[in-house]
């Protein structure tokens, strides 16, 4: 993962129970450019469970500037 060079978003929901926000928490530590969104009221299926937070997460992070590295 610390290879990676270009941004990149990882998301989980708040009340997930299999794969913990701290684990998201070392991903992100890993990647170099990685961004972590909580996404409040949700569990292990954001995109279902609160869509609109994820499509507002989604939209934010594809409005900053690409940056190669």
């Amino acid at each position: 993962m610390r290879r990676i060079k270009q941004p990149v978003l990882v998301m989980c929901g708040d009340h997930d129970g299999q794969n913990t926000q701290r684990r998201h928490e070392f991903m992100v530590e890993l990647i170099p450019y990685a961004k972590l969104e909580v996404i409040p009221n949700a569990g292990q299926v954001p995109t279902l469970e609160n869509p609109d937070a994820v499509t507002a997460a989604l939209r934010t992070w594809m409005r900053q500037p690409l940056v190669l590295r």
